[in-house]
């Protein structure tokens, strides 16, 4: 009978885990969303017609959201942070550039 309960409690905490690893990366997507979403109103809002234009050649709001994503991955939370504020204040430009490396060009062009 003691193996059982053993058995079982492996599993139940096996599962808990699991659930806690996909309710966490649930919460990161949503901000991930949440933010590339606020950066496509500012950014079109700023830069009106022209910026439309760029973001729409750059690939949209799927752009952001990939670059957030790497952002994420390479730095976490606090590189996302700081792509976030470049992008709203130098728009497309910005976008454009730290797209291909956030790491790289958000800390230099943040420094």
């Amino acid at each position: 009978m003691k193996g059982k309960r053993k058995g079982w409690s492996s599993c139940f905490f096996l599962v808990l885990v699991m659930m806690l690893c996909f309710m966490s990366f649930q919460c990161e997507a949503n901000i991930l969303a949440k933010t590339s979403r606020e950066i496509f109103e500012t950014v079109i809002q700023k830069g009106g017609k022209e910026a439309t234009k760029g973001l729409a050649r750059l690939g949209g709001r799927q752009a952001i959201e990939e670059m957030l994503e790497k952002a994420a991955k390479d730095g976490g939370e606090e590189l996302v942070e700081i792509i976030a504020r470049l992008s709203k204040n130098y728009g497309v430009t910005a976008i454009k550039v730290i797209k291909h490396s956030p790491a790289l060009y958000a800390r230099s062009l943040s420094d």
